[in-house]
């Protein structure tokens, strides 16, 4: 199990993460600051998340 982001209700990996949220910061969109969760998998690409995750 490692450590993912939460964004829009998905558990998501770093790269994962930072892609939606510029896509949201381009849209004119809010982003709620990073809350780490542990998991399995990201929920957008299915890699295994690591054991840590830079904030």
């Amino acid at each position: 199990m490692g450590q993912g982001f939460v964004l829009k209700g998905k558990v998501l990996c770093g790269e994962c993460y930072q892609k939606l949220a510029d896509y949201e910061i381009l849209h004119e969109r809010e982003v709620p600051p990073k809350q780490l969760v542990e998991a399995d998998n990201c929920q957008n690409c299915g890699e295994p998340l690591a054991d840590t995750e830079e904030a």
